[in-house]
């Protein structure tokens, strides 16, 4: 007899599991994998603990994450998923936050030589190997994309107007250069 806590998964839990993991995927702007071997229990839930509120970590088998990201845009991460891994899901608003807590988790770890290493990640349909995942950090978040855009919308008016307001001045600064000129002419002849 089996301990209760090992569980085989049957078919309909497999099912079940794929489509959880399938909602993760939906809603996920940062899909990406971790090796987790020679870490604990505990260290995975610290990994856990330390990612903001709505990203999600899974341990789940690589053929049930393969099957999740069939036909989506996660899809490239299928062919590089080897090995233990447990899957990280960010949403659009914690990609950065989460890549960055991560990549502190991978330090600490790294001090206790405990190796936690990025499998691959893919957002937006574009894979990102290992040693590329960090470059994620630096990309702007949607607040700060719009923050630019807005600044650049706002910029045209100001602009516009600035180019407007100057057409009157600039007009009477020629019409009283114009009798300036006049008046001096007038004056040189009488």
């Amino acid at each position: 007899m089996l301990p209760s806590r090992c569980t085989l998964l049957t078919a309909e839990g497999k099912a079940a599991t794929i489509e959880k993991l399938k909602g993760e995927v939906d809603r996920s702007m940062l899909v990406a994998a971790m090796t987790y071997q020679g870490m604990s229990v505990g260290k995975i839930k610290e990994l856990r603990k330390s990612l903001p509120p709505t990203t999600k970590l899974i341990v789940s088998k690589n053929t049930l994450m393969k099957r999740a990201v069939t036909e989506s845009d996660f899809e490239p991460l299928a062919e590089h998923l080897s090995g233990p891994n447990c899957f990280i899901f960010a949403d659009e608003e914690n990609v950065k936050e989460t890549v960055k807590a991560c990549g502190k988790f991978q330090k600490d770890l790294a001090k206790q030589n405990v190796e936690l290493e990025w499998t691959a990640a893919c957002m937006d349909g574009t894979l990102y190997m290992p040693k590329d995942v960090s470059k994620i950090e630096t990309l702007p978040t949607r607040l700060e994309l719009i923050a630019k855009v807005a600044s650049l919308i706002k910029q045209v008016p100001t602009k516009t107007a600035l180019a407007v307001k100057a057409v009157p001045n600039k007009v009477g600064y020629a019409a009283k250069a114009l009798k300036d000129k006049k008046e001096e002419e007038e004056g040189a002849s009488a």
